[in-house]
């Protein structure tokens, strides 16, 4: 399962909120991995970094993997920010790190192909 690169509190947080999708992810067999909005400190594009503050998460990676942190295994996020491997280690998930910034249909191709081997690689989850 994949968690598109989305403000996760206006894009994502809706649909986790419908009954019964959160507790179907996280009682899934199924492989889940987030891929983050979040490069370089700061949102893609839109209000996600100042509505990631306001829910008390960092604006990176990690924060994502806080926002995702009952259901997803798997952190995917933009090269830049290998720096944030630890953090999102540290609340246990898993990291990878590519380009993220989807500018060509090349670039969203590498994305979607990275994505697919990084989740079929994951070592044993740990929830």
């Amino acid at each position: 399962i994949f968690i598109a690169p989305s403000n996760p509190v206006t894009s994502i947080g809706p649909i986790l909120a419908v009954p019964g999708v959160r507790d179907t992810l996280r009682n899934t067999t199924a492989r889940i991995a987030a891929i983050s909005p979040i490069v370089g400190g700061d949102a893609v594009s839109g209000p996600a970094a100042k509505l990631m503050r306001m829910k008390g998460w960092s604006v990176s990676p990690a924060g994502i993997a806080e926002a995702y942190k009952d259901f997803a295994h798997l952190i995917i996020a933009d090269s830049r920010d290998a720096s944030e491997q630890t953090s999102i280690e540290k609340l246990g998930k898993q990291a990878a790190f590519t380009n993220t910034i989807m500018q060509s249909d090349a670039d969203k191709t590498s994305l979607a192909q990275f994505a697919l081997e990084s989740v079929s690689q994951l070592k044993e989850a740990v929830r």
